[in-house]
């Protein structure tokens, strides 16, 4: 993951990457509207975070070219609700690299004020999140993947805590071989529905379970 921290001026922003510092610079025009206008200080964090090799790449341009077309009503909205409320504010998009590589990013904005109340700049922290995210869309969809297979086993199946027995989810099957729903089982121990008429047969299971882990 990588850290970036922007501040938006009236001219000029900053960033900062890895402890590396560099700038481009974000000219605010109505409706929240801001292009590229000018770059100080070193290229390393524009290089790493989003490859622009040089000012020359950026200047000038409307700042949308680092969103993804589908991102750029939104993150235009948010832009302009962050000046209009004189707040901070964290939202996420999708941002696009020099190569056309897509990554996901956190914003963190803040906006600032002189001392007369103007807003003078944004100043914004960027985290690079692609790999977070990439890891959590996986788990969603194993997560999803698991339950589909669970409720559909065409035998009775549940899910229950070792520490104290209780039951945390059943599937269908088991609902109907046992007769008790979902809603009723959940919570509870196969003890408190009846399910063990014969207890030391639970305590032989509960043993063998720990000892073959």
């Amino acid at each position: 993951r990588m850290w970036g921290s922007l501040s938006h001026r009236w001219g000029c922003a900053s960033k900062q990457v890895g402890g590396c510092h560099a700038a481009i610079g974000r000219r605010l025009r109505g409706r929240g509207h801001h292009r590229v206008r000018r770059r100080h200080g070193g290229t390393h964090g524009v290089l790493d975070l989003f490859g622009i090799a040089h000012g020359g790449e950026a200047i000038g341009r409307h700042a949308s070219f680092i969103i993804t077309e589908p991102e750029r009503v939104g993150v235009e909205a948010s832009w302009r609700s962050l000046l209009e409320r004189r707040g901070a504010a964290r939202y996420s998009n999708q941002n696009l690299t020099r190569d056309g590589r897509t990554i996901e990013c956190e914003w963190y904005s803040t906006v600032v004020c002189d001392g007369d109340g103007a807003v003078s700049s944004v100043s914004s922290l960027v985290l690079d999140v692609t790999e977070r995210a990439s890891a959590e869309r996986m788990f969603r969809a194993s997560e999803e993947r698991f339950q589909k297979a669970f409720r559909r086993a065409p035998f009775p199946q549940s899910i229950v805590r070792l520490v104290d027995g209780a039951i945390v989810d059943v599937n269908d099957c088991w609902e109907r071989a046992f007769g008790i729903s979902r809603h009723e089982a959940a919570g509870r121990t196969a003890l408190d529905l009846g399910l063990w008429p014969d207890t030391s047969m639970r305590e032989q299971v509960l043993r063998e379970l720990d000892q073959a882990g």
